[in-house]
């Protein structure tokens, strides 16, 4: 059974979500991030240099299992007008999509990744005043709420219900206060592009309902092929074979700063 097919199709469903990928090759990887800047100073001709330092943080991915078992029939199999390797390779993908995209982002990092809703923060006029809705100048806020270096690469993330809400804020003359179709394709707010992700939750009560961030810095750590192994004995009394999927895997912001979460008021 060819696993780099899969693989294709799975990273296809989830490269629209997320930007950076990793690839590791050990149970663990401490990644570094970026701490406290040096300082630097204006130095007269023949001046003694100042002294300044440069301070690093850590972040650890690990590699948390996900998998299963899937169950096809001997008459499948043995059905040649059937693609099964297609077939198969699309229930996987849909499979492994199921699972990781929550997780991509609202995941608790306990025995999964960490999501960057989770891991984001959220601003200091990040928080609408209504519990069941968004405003113009909300979003506003919103967007200056993430520092200006990593508005530059920013992406917003939202459920679709969340968008359409966006989409249709008016101002007092009936005009639509944002331009959400700039390129004729593909959705943009102030500039800057929306990916829908379903997986987010939606606006309401004190929900963490949309983020913008620089995705470069969540990063997504693959720990090596996945593996799909053979089980022709186990199901052999009920006419079944057994297909048992693992893959390992990881995914937590690198630095928090790079994301800005917009969250409902809770009343």
């Amino acid at each position: 059974f060819n696993t780099s097919y899969v693989s294709v199709q799975v990273f296809a469903f989830i490269f629209f979500r997320i930007r950076s990928f990793i690839s590791i090759h050990h149970m663990f990887r401490f990644k570094p991030t970026e701490g406290t800047a040096p300082t630097f100073t204006w130095i007269d001709e023949g001046a003694a240099y100042g002294e300044t330092s440069s301070t690093f943080g850590t972040v650890q991915l690990n590699a948390w299992k996900l998998g299963g078992i899937i169950k096809v029939s001997r008459e499948l199999l043995e059905d040649t007008s059937i693609n099964f390797e297609a077939y198969m390779a699309g229930q996987i993908a849909k499979g492994i999509d199921a699972a990781e995209s929550p997780a991509f982002a609202v995941g608790d990092g306990v025995k999964k990744p960490t999501g960057y809703i989770t891991g984001g923060t959220v601003g200091a006029n990040s928080t609408t005043a209504s519990g069941t809705a968004v405003t113009a100048d909300e979003i506003i806020d919103i967007f200056y709420d993430l520092k200006e270096p990593y508005r530059r690469n920013a992406t917003w993330r939202m459920h679709d219900s969340t968008f359409k809400a966006i989409d249709k804020l008016k101002d007092t003359t009936g005009n639509y206060l944002i331009s959400t179709f700039s390129d004729g394709t593909k959705p943009t707010i102030k500039g800057r592009p929306v990916v829908i992700d379903n997986s987010m939750p939606p606006i309401g009560l004190s929900n963490k309902f949309i983020a913008f961030g620089d995705f470069s810095f969540y990063e997504i750590a693959d720990r090596g092929s996945m593996t799909i192994q053979r089980l022709n004995e186990l199901y052999a009394g009920t006419g079944m074979v057994g297909f048992q999927v693992t893959v390992r895997v990881d995914a937590k912001p690198t630095i928090t700063e790079a994301f800005n979460i917009g969250q409902n008021a809770a009343a």
